[in-house]
Parts: structure tokens; sequence; C-alpha cells
């Protein structure tokens, strides 16, 4: 059976994404500057006073429900869910077939869930297989955006163990983890993309010398020691 996607929106979920984004301990590829911008003060002022995840979740649910519109949002949210359901279902199968040829493993699991969520920046949860997408962007972006973290999951999940015994930290990871999503601009992919993924600016210079790398050697078993020690080299611990 082909691995599938389930779109789901849950408010306890897009709280947890909100807390986790805000004040949560992963070190992004953002600013923390950049990442307020995407909140109000009184938020983050509110979650810092909550004196334990309950009253959290508690406070972030009801400022989500809280907006004179939140009816026509949840509306919206719903709607948006069948539109990527009915989109996602014609790529989805060829779109799997690539991801397991180009990153040589089957897919980690059968089933993925990915949560709508009314915050701008989004996270994934490997172990656990979902991830979630803004509401904020259009479906081009949504789907760019399902491609960029299932590329991500399923590269951690097969080859984290690898990059560990190889030396890699913490923060060499999550960047060579960001920066082969250039991988998703190959041919194989194009006739399924909406977009091409972009990365983050500071990865740029990184993406052109790991892509050269792929060019050369085409397979990834060959490719990720060379790029590995790439990573060794322009990115510190």
């Amino acid at each position: 059976m082909k691995p599938k996607i389930s779109f789901k929106y849950s408010l306890e979920k897009d709280a947890e994404n909100w807390i986790y984004k805000i004040i949560g301990t992963e070190k992004g590829f953002i600013s923390v500057e950049d990442t307020h911008s995407y909140y109000t003060e009184n938020i983050l002022e509110g979650l810092k006073k909550a004196k334990d995840k309950k009253e959290a979740l508690a406070f972030m649910i009801q400022k989500i429900k809280s907006p004179k519109n939140s009816e026509i949002k949840f509306l919206a949210i719903h709607e948006n869910i069948k539109t990527l359901e009915k989109i996602w279902k014609t790529i989805q199968g060829d779109y799997f077939d690539i991801l397991s040829k180009i990153l040589k493993a089957p897919l980690y699991r059968g089933g993925f869930i990915s949560y709508l969520s009314t915050f701008t920046l989004c996270r994934s949860n490997v172990e656990e297989g979902y991830f979630y997408i803004s509401t904020w962007g259009n479906i081009s972006s949504q789907i760019n955006i399902i491609f960029h973290e299932m590329h991500h999951m399923q590269f951690l999940s097969v080859y984290r163990k690898t990059l560990e015994e190889s030396g890699l930290s913490e923060n060499q990871i999550q960047n060579l983890k960001e920066a082969l999503t250039f991988q998703l601009n190959e041919k194989d992919f194009q006739a399924i993309t909406l977009l091409p993924d972009r990365g983050y600016p500071q990865h740029k210079d990184f993406r052109k010398k790991l892509k050269k790398i792929w060019d050369k050697e085409g397979d990834f078993k060959l490719f990720l020691p060379k790029a590995i020690e790439l990573t060794k080299k322009i990115i510190k611990k």
C-alpha cells in the first residue's frame, strides 16, 4: 500500500505549534527578531505567565478562538483541507515514488498527518509522523511545504544514525537537512512541483556545493559521505 497523508485541523495541535515556535527550545533558521514579528507581545507575555503546559494550551486556544471572525476562519480552514486533499491525491503516488528513489530508501512509515496551523511558522515530528502547514500560504506554497517537510522527515528517519555515527553535531545535521532540499528542484520532481524550493538564504552557497557533488555522484549512497565531509568543513558544530 502506498504511503498516505491525512490533512487535519485540531485546535490543540494548532496551539501546540504556536507555543513551540514562540517559546520552544528548537533552534531554527529564522532569527528571534523575525520570529517575534509573527505574533503580538501580549501572546508572549501570556505564555510566559502560564504555570504549566495545560495553562499555556488553554491560553493559546482561547487566543486562536477569540477573534470575531473565527467562524469564517475555521470554515476557510476546512475548505483549505478539502482543496489540499483533492490536489495531493493526484500527485502523492508520484511524489513518494520519487522521494524513495532519490533518497534510496522506502518510506519509513505508511501514514502521515499534516495539521493546518494559524501560525505562520511550522514544525514537524519525525517519530510521530506529523508536520504542520500554515493556513496563511496559498495552495501552491502549501504543496511546496509538504514536499519540503516530507523530504526532511524521510531523510532524518533513514539517515540520522549514519549522520551521528559520522560525527555530525545536531546543528550540522539540521543545516544539512535544510540544504538537501535542493533535490526538490531536480528533474524528477519538476513534473509535479508547483514552486521551486529556495531554502534559507544562509544555505545558498552550501546548496550549490551539495548540488555539485550530487550532479557528479547521482546516487545518494555515494553522495552522502561526501555531503557529510562538506558539512563538517563549512558548518560549525
